[in-house]
């Protein structure tokens, strides 16, 4: 049997894993102690982020997150290195947006965003 990821001692049940949680994984327990459905969860970690007590297990080593009982492959930035969102979060990133998942590695939000501001500029005669 898989270790329990939330420990029930420092959880004090209020729910913001819940409330945070982008795809709707997370369910209360009775006790108010939160489930993740595994099949849904997309590797995140907003849950962790948000729980005040920090009673949402999450590791991470050499390009993956332990979470939920469940291993995501963490993407690293094309352009700069930096590692940015699981595989299964920026799929659902993507399609959440409308757009495919664009061909080749894929790169950060700050990344894109400074090849934007440079083809403006660029455009505007501000760079060259």
């Amino acid at each position: 049997m898989s270790k329990t990821p939330v420990d029930k001692e420092k959880c004090k049940g209020c729910g913001l894993c819940k409330k945070f949680c982008p795809v709707s994984a997370i369910t209360l327990d009775e006790a108010k102690i939160p489930n993740a459905s595994v099949e849904n969860c997309i590797g995140c970690g907003r849950c962790v982020a948000v729980c005040p007590p920090k009673a949402i297990e999450c590791t991470e080593t050499a390009g993956q997150r332990s979470i939920w009982n469940r291993q995501f492959t963490i993407l690293n930035c094309a352009s700069c290195g930096t590692a940015f969102a699981t595989e299964k979060e920026y799929e659902f990133a993507q399609k959440k947006a409308g757009n495919p998942l664009p061909a080749g590695p894929a790169n950060c939000e700050i990344c894109r965003r400074k090849k934007i501001t440079d083809v403006f500029a660029a455009a505007f005669g501000e760079r060259t």
